[in-house]
């Protein structure tokens, strides 16, 4: 932990350089304070409806950025730490918490996850700056733990922890599409280890789910036409950018 914190905060500002996607987060905060919406004027008219409302993105990233600027302002170390924090809570969950072997050798090698994450140079560049990544990790983590506990843990405490599960996999939805892929391995587990899951279970993480997502869905489903509008422009655009890399 300290050494992840050490080598953050030495080159919180140096490596990687300012992100364009941070000046977005940014300003697209300033907007959710002012004026309570969801919208960026840095996109221009490229994207039909972003000066307007930015449906499209998944907003839970954008309300913990405002959420750094009404406490420091407006500051790109404020909103780097931010990250730098979610990232320590993945080096604490990958930490062997309940180590009991009396084996110092499996000791050892439980705390290889943790050590991989500080020493790669990818894991520690995605954690010091404000794209969606290293919340989307952290958060998932956070609902795989949940299961995981669930399926060991007494049938009153399971079902809180499977609700917390939905909501943690809901919130890492809400902070990127990526996120889906923790509600696949969620989903997938269940339905193999079905014949241990309640249905009362089943529910509860459903509900979890729905109670992250739920106000996010309902608004694009009542203006489906702009966010298909601003979504389908948005990936062409990125194909686009992307065919001009590759070529």
């Amino acid at each position: 932990m300290f050494l992840y914190s050490l080598i953050s905060y030495t080159h919180i500002l140096k490596h990687p350089p300012v992100w364009p996607d941070e000046a977005i987060y940014a300003e697209m905060a300033q907007h959710l304070i002012a004026s309570n919406s969801l919208k960026t004027n840095l996109w221009g008219e490229t994207i039909p409806h972003m000066t307007t409302q930015a449906m499209f993105y998944p907003p839970l990233l954008i309300y913990l950025v405002a959420g750094v600027q009404l406490l420091f302002g407006v500051s790109i170390e404020a909103q780097r730490m931010l990250a730098v924090i979610f990232g320590l809570v993945i080096v604490l969950v990958l930490l062997p918490l309940k180590y009991k072997s009396s084996s110092a050798r499996i000791g050892l090698y439980s705390l290889l996850p943790s050590l991989l994450f500080i020493t790669n140079v990818q894991a520690l560049r995605i954690s010091r700056f404000t794209r969606p990544e290293v919340f989307v990790i952290a958060i998932g983590l956070l609902a795989l733990i949940c299961v995981h506990r669930a399926l060991n843990s007494s049938s009153r405490h399971s079902t809180r922890l499977l609700f917390l599960a939905g909501l943690a996999a809901g919130a890492a939805c809400i902070v990127h599409q990526m996120g889906s892929i923790y509600v696949v391995s969620i989903a997938t587990s269940l339905l193999i280890l079905r014949s241990r899951i309640r249905p009362v279970q089943a529910f509860s993480i459903l509900g979890g789910f729905l109670s992250a997502t739920g106000l996010w869905l309902y608004n694009i489903v009542i203006h489906w036409d702009i966010f298909s509008t601003s979504y389908q422009t948005w990936i062409c655009w990125e194909n686009t950018n992307h065919s001009m890399v590759f070529n």
